[in-house]
Order: C-alpha cells, then structure tokens, then sequence
C-alpha cells in the first residue's frame, strides 16, 4: 500500500456506534468491505527553494571561458564584455516532467577564438591562416542573445487501464506525452562573422579527443525507462538563428599564402543541430540542418565571383554504428534556389589545394581506419552557370564594367546524385558515379568586349606554346625518370543524352564562344589572365601559388624564393586521363538567325532526327567521332517581284542524307618537362557525306 493512498473503512465512528447498538457482526464485515481511494498531495521538494527564490539575476561585466590546458596547442576560449543572465523556472512541456530550467541572456561584443595554450611543452607547426588579436577567431557578434532550457524529468507513469483509456480519449494528452526537451537557442545581432576551416577544423578535432578520448568499446543499447524510473532526454538541440547580415569566411593556406572563400548570407539564416542522448541497436544518429539566405559567395582569386544564391538549404545526417570501426554512412542534401555560378577552369586548382589542406598528411594507418560513405544530392533550382569565353582566356577581373564574353546555361531544374566511399583501406582505384538530371532552358552568349582594348592588348599575349609556361623541375631529385604514360591513368566516363524536341538556336558569334570554351576549360589557355595585372607588368612569370597561374615581376622577396625554391612534382599528379564521352540528341530543332529588317522573311530552320557524338581521349591520342541522322533545312524569302506562277519558290529546302566525321589526335611528351601539356603532331580528318539536296533560288542563299 502506497503512502499516497490511503484505504480507509465505513467511518470510525458507525462502527462505533454499531457495537454499542448490538450491530450484527454480518453488518461490520460488509463496513470493512466498502473502501474508498483518496489520493494525497505530496509536497514537492523543489517547490520550497523555487517559492523561496523564483528569479536569480547574473550581470557580468567581462568573462572569459577557457577549454583546454597546456597539453594542447590550442586553447578554445569564449570571451564577452557584458552578460545579463536570468535564471528561473516555468511549467514544463510535458505534463509527466516536474518543471523546466530556464536561463535567457543577452551578451555584447563576443568572440570564440582558438588562442595558443599558455606553457605548451610541444612544436607549434601549424600556423593558423589568419590572426586576430590573441589568436584566430572563429565566431564573433556585437550582440547575442542566448535561451536555455532544460526538462526536470519526471517519473514514468503506471499503465494502468484507466490510464490508457484516457490517452485513447484525449488527443491532447498524446501530444504532452513527449520527451523531456533539453536544447539551446542562440540570436546573432549585427558584426556576426565566422571563420573556419581545416586548419580550425584539425585543432577543434584535437580539442574533441582530449575532452571526449574514444574508448574502442561497443556501445550499449540505452534501455527503455520502466515505470517509476525518471524519464529519459532523448536529444540535445542546438538553434542558431542570424537575424542580421553575416559574413562566412573558409580559410586555408597553400605555399604559406591564405585563401579564402568569404560567404555574404542575408538576415533569416539559421542551423540546426541535433545531438542523440541514447543509442539503439543501430547506433545514433545526429543531424545538421539549416539555410542561408540571399547567399553571395566570392573567392580570394583574381577572378572573385563564384556563386551568387536566393536560398541555400541543406541537411546533413550523420549514422554512427555501435561499433567503433564499422562503415559510417554520411548523407548531405544541397538544396539551391535561383543561383547563378561563375565557373573558370582556375577553380579547379583552387579547390583542390583546399582538400588536401583538408586532408591528412600522415601515413595511412590500418589501426585507425573507419571505413565511410558520403552520399550527395544537389538540387539546382532556376539556375544558370556562366562560362568564361574570352580568346585566350583573358578575363576583366574588375569589379565594376567587366568587359568579358560569357555563355550560360540557363536550367529550371538540376539534381546531382553521386557517392563518395571510402570503404576500402588505401584502394587501388576509387569508383565513383554522378547521376545528373536536368531541365534546360536554354544556352545563351554575351559579348561585352572593348574593340580598342583588344588591340592594345593583342602584342602583350605570351606565346601559345604550352612548354614555354611551365616551370621546370630541380635536376638534382633523385627519384628516377617518371613516364607518365605508364602511370594508371584516372578514368571518366560521361553519358549525356537530351530529350526529344530540343530547341536550339545557333548565331554566329555562338560557335566561336565554343572554341574559345574548349581552349579555356580543355586546352592550353586552361590558366586566365588578368588585364590589370598586365597593365601594371606587362613581362609575366610563372608564379606556383598564384591561383590564376600568372603573376607579375615586381613581387615580394619571399615569393621570388618559394619560386626558386619549387619543389618536385609529386607522381599522383601526372597522372593521365582517360576520358570517354558520349552525348545524344533526339529530334533537336535548329533555328539560324540571320541580319534582317522587321518585315524580312522568316529565319532558316532545321530540323534534325538524331546526332551522336563520342570521344575517347588518352595521353597519347583522342579518338572523335560525330554521327548525324538527316538533316532538312528551311528556307524562305520575301521576293516582291517574283511572278505569280513561281511563288512555289518562295520556300526552299536543303536536305543532307547523313553525315559522318571521324578525327583522329595524336600527342607526345617526348622532351617535354614534367607536368606539361602533351604537345600534339598529327591530326587525322575523316568526312563521309550522303547525298544532297537542295532546292533554293539566289535571294534565299543571300
């Protein structure tokens, strides 16, 4: 019998009166029958303290929170000028807790820095790209306002029948029913910045191992609370919400020089993060997601641009396994609205530099390795990617009146599906499958080059030899000869096909975008140049940091000496391709513009069933080959002064039964230095036509 319950018989004093009467002894044993359940209040033990003391009010003038010691390079602190806290309770979520803890707060000009340990014994190798103050500063806002909360458990109740009956009858009770919350909010003011990268990332993961060191042990599964037991916090979340303009800034160094990426994000953005209290039989699995607004993204390139955005939205779930050492799989979805991307060929190195300053310098070590997969999937929304097709890939790298000829790719949709594993230790090869899906709107060009600056920078253009733009590697390494064309080549297969009834619209000035295209992305004028940076030098050299591949003469000491100083080309990196393409278009119909007034005739047409085209490129030859089904062709004119008995000619057509090219390429590296483009000796064309015909009169051929 419980002390809350107390069973108590016919009142004391019937029975009393029942003996003095002569009551029958049948009577008194049907009074001790009858029992009546009263339940007690019980006084809460923490509703004395709370009466007693319901608000406790902080103020601090300035405050500093340290985490680390000086067995770590690095020292994470927390600084602040100002802090009003305010501690109090309120009624919890659930009607089953006992009560809630709340602290809100509000804190002025605040810094999270990762400052070096004072009294570290070790080497400090690792120079931060970027220091401010004590030290390199990873989150900084004028105002922040903080609200924390947590749930006082309660116990778990009793299912009893009259319990469950009234859950049944109650939809309001199914939803109090939730698990304790335990979470924290954070508001940016205005001033918010942050700043991060591997460098930052490396000493919070060093941070992460000291305070939280792995134990290698198979985690147990959390057990279900049982009645009477308190009740269990299943999560801990995490809310940042950034009510004014921020910056984002991914810092890391290359050759001892910063780059960066700086990321402008508008008021709205937020991040949420959710952090599992229990594991299941299948591990746990925390969660990020979030969205940044009005995303205006730059490089520290010559050539700045790089993405700008209405909404980027993404979610990251992460899946951890009980046991230590088995595969991890990593789910990221890119969510992007209206965006317009800048792409240059430069990019690629760019980023490139910044994974492997992400990545591990130390030897692969079989004791430690995690095998895991990272799935993606971007979806591009009202997009358009813009190419840079200026001749020899001269780029206005000026912010203001660009003078450049660009190409977008105009789309409504894009979804991108592809897979990284990493479930093998040190693989020979690493297999990996993009899935694009997209709906084009269409392709369109640009021209808004100066016709006087062209000239004058025409005799400044180097020389169009590849070899003559490429550093040369020490003689002196000891390594022997490396033939690249015995190295494993890296392989890439592309499968493009379009949809039936593609329309197409091609002028003039479009074909030579293209060609441009193909030398600034595929060929020799790979690296872009800058008109102001030849302005102010107009003799060039080879630079091996500048992100552009250029740079001039007048230039600081220490970068003269990383230049004399160039190390030896690493193996993996001379790699050769190993390229197959193979696109296909379906029913595709041709508009060709041509100069006319407003009441001229109509625009040819043309109207084709099928073109193939298919390319293998090796390190030694590219294969091209280009397959068109019929193709019919649409004139027409708007002769006055033809008779009415030849108005039939007023429409002409062009017909081509097919037609097939095959080209042939091939290349050599013979007495070439290392890392140079192959330089290419030979080209074989082959043309095969059917027949053709054609009906056309000389007003429709002018």
């Amino acid at each position: 019998m419980s002390k809350k319950d107390e069973l108590i018989m016919n009142p004391v004093s019937n029975l009393i009166s029942g003996h003095a009467h002569g009551t029958s002894e049948k009577e008194q044993v049907r009074g001790e029958m009858v029992r009546v359940k009263v339940k007690t209040e019980s006084q809460d033990p923490t509703s004395s303290w709370r009466s007693l003391i319901p608000v406790i009010k902080v103020n601090v003038s300035t405050g500093r929170l340290a985490f680390g010691n000086h067995y770590q390079p690095q020292t994470l602190c927390i600084n602040f000028d100002d802090a009003f806290l305010t501690y109090t309770t309120k009624p919890p979520s659930s009607h089953l807790d006992q009560f809630m803890h709340i602290v809100k707060g509000k804190l002025e000009n605040v810094r999270v820095m990762l400052v070096p340990s004072p009294r570290y014994v070790g080497l400090q190798n690792d120079e931060p790209p970027r220091l401010m103050g004590e030290g390199f500063v990873v989150m900084q806002s004028n105002d922040v306002d903080i609200y924390y909360y947590m749930d006082e458990p309660g116990l778990v109740p009793e299912e009893t029948e009259e319990n469950i009956e009234g859950e049944m009858s109650s939809e309001d009770c199914k939803l109090q029913d939730l698990p304790p919350c335990w979470g924290l909010d954070i508001v940016c003011g205005k001033g918010t910045d942050f700043n991060y990268g591997p460098w930052a990332d490396r000493q919070r993961d060093c941070l992460w191992k000291f305070f939280f060191p792995p134990d290698y042990q198979v985690l147990k599964v959390s057990e279900i609370a049982q009645p009477g037991r308190p009740r269990q916090i299943l999560a801990f979340e995490l809310r940042m919400n950034i009510i004014a303009d921020a910056t984002i800034d991914l810092l890391f160094t290359k050759n001892r020089e910063t780059n960066a990426v700086h990321v402008n994000v508008g008021a709205g953005s937020y991040l949420e993060i959710n952090i599992p209290m229990t594991v299941e039989e299948n591990g746990y699995t925390p969660a990020i997601k979030g969205q940044l607004l009005h995303v205006d993204a730059t490089t520290s390139m010559q050539y700045r641009t790089l993405l700008e955005a209405e909404m980027l939205a993404f979610h990251i779930i992460a899946s951890y396994p009980r046991i230590w050492n088995m595969p991890q799989t990593w789910q990221c979805e890119l969510e992007v609205y209206k965006a317009t991307y800048h792409f240059i060929f430069a990019q690629k190195n760019f980023f490139t530099d910044l994974i492997q300053d992400w990545s591990s310098d130390s030897a692969p070590d079989i004791f430690s390795f995690v095998p895991y997969t990272w799935n993606f999937k971007i979806m591009f929304h009202q997009f358009e990617m813009i190419w840079a097709a200026n001749q020899h890939n001269w780029i206005d790298c000026s912010t203001k009146q660009q003078e450049n000829v660009y190409l977008a790719a105009c789309g409504e949709t894009l979804n991108i599906d592809f897979s990284l594993p990493f479930t093998d230790f040190v693989p020979a090869t690493c297999n990996t499958k993009f899935a694009l899906r997209v709906r084009i709107i269409g392709c369109l060009g640009g021209s808004v080059v100066s016709e006087m600056e062209e000239t004058m920078l025409s005799v400044l253009r180097p020389s169009q030899k590849t070899s003559d733009r490429v550093v040369s590697t020490p003689s002196t390494s000891s390594r022997p000869p490396i033939d690249p064309s015995e190295l494993p080549p890296d392989k890439l297969h592309v499968e493009m096909e379009l949809s039936p009834d593609s329309q197409i619209t091609l002028y003039g000035p479009l074909l030579n975008a293209f060609l441009c295209i193909k030398e600034n992305y595929f060929g020799e004028d790979d690296m872009y140049m800058d008109f102001e940076e030849v302005i102010s030098s107009p003799v060039l050299s080879l630079s091996t940091s500048s992100s552009s591949g250029w740079t001039a003469v007048g230039m600081e000491n220490d970068k003269k000496e990383n230049e004399s100083s160039a190390k030896s080309i690493h193996p993996l990196t001379l790699r050769p391709w190993d390229i197959t393409v193979l696109v296909n278009l379906y029913k595709v119909h041709g508009r060709l513009p041509v100069h006319g007034t407003t009441d001229g005739p109509e625009c040819p047409t043309a109207f084709l069933e099928r073109l193939c085209f298919e390319m293998k490129k090796g390190f030694r030859e590219t294969m091209l080959q280009l397959v068109l089904s019929p193709l019919n062709v649409f004139v027409s004119d708007n002769y006055q002064q033809r008779p009415p008995v030849d108005e039939v000619l007023r429409e002409g057509h062009i017909n081509l039964s097919g037609l097939q090219l095959r080209a042939h390429a091939m290349f050599s590296a013979e007495g070439l230095p290392l890392g140079s483009d192959s330089l290419e000796y030979a080209w074989l064309i082959d043309v095969q036509a059917g027949s053709l015909t054609a009906k056309v009169t000389a007003p429709q051929i002018s």
